[in-house]
């Protein structure tokens, strides 16, 4: 968070991580096609917070994501199938 907090506070950081982050999200379709799209997309925005992740950084951060997101949809299904279960019986 320090990170984050210490490079908003410089106005042309700030300012590219803002062009970047807009330039992400207009093509986030795009963007989140493949990990090697997401892995660009991550990195990108990394670099701002003088993160600099490398391949094993962002890998994680890309499955860890990748496994929440699934994870949500699965559990949504499993309520969606026991309720109409419940329902029919």
């Amino acid at each position: 968070m320090k990170e984050i907090l210490d490079a908003f506070e410089n106005k042309d950081v700030r300012e590219q991580f803002i062009a970047d982050l807009v330039s992400i999200l207009k093509d986030f379709k795009s963007q989140t096609e493949n990990k090697e799209k997401a892995k660009e997309a991550l990195s990108k925005i990394s670099k701002h917070f003088g993160l600099h992740w490398d391949d094993d950084k962002v890998n994680m951060f890309y499955r860890d994501a990748y496994n929440r997101y699934f994870s949500e949809i699965i559990d949504e299904t499993m309520v969606s199938i026991s309720s109409q279960l419940t329902l029919r019986n």
